[in-house]
């Protein structure tokens, strides 16, 4: 059971980079079909990249990294009596680390959005709209 419960701590912030990852990856893809932003068509793939990735982010960011990390550990530690103090340092604590730093290494997709060429002013300001959502809402609001 313990290893279980190790391999479960370990994976859920590893898994949360692999999705960071995986995100960055389906925005260079956007990127490669729409190298510019031309018509509402264009914006409306904006939208629905930007409403995945968001969608996704909230499911991974806490329940992949912290959150799912503690409770498997809390399990582990109150209910099942498996795991000990070190154990979260080591496999909670440092695959958390890993996830964080895996997640600075590059730009975030919302970011590289903002520089998205845009020819009209009209869709350069919705351009706009929709990255102020993606990084500040929770949820899409178009």
């Amino acid at each position: 059971m313990r290893i279980a419960l190790l391999a479960t701590m370990v994976s859920l912030p590893l898994t949360a980079a692999l999705v960071m990852v995986i995100l960055t990856i389906t925005y260079h893809r956007f990127r490669r079909s729409v190298p510019e932003l031309r018509d509402e068509q264009d914006l409306q793939r904006l939208r629905s990249l930007a409403k995945l990735q968001m969608y996704l982010s909230l499911i991974a960011h806490p329940a992949l990294t912290i959150g799912g990390v503690v409770m498997v550990w809390l399990i582990g530690k109150f209910v099942l009596d498996e795991l000990d103090w070190v154990d979260l340092l080591l496999y909670g604590v440092l695959p958390i680390i890993i996830a964080v730093v895996v997640g600075c290494i590059g730009e975030s997709p919302a970011e590289m959005a903002k520089t998205i060429p845009a020819p009209e002013a009209s869709i350069s300001s919705e351009r706009d709209r929709v990255v102020a959502v993606w990084i500040n809402r929770l949820f899409p609001t178009w």
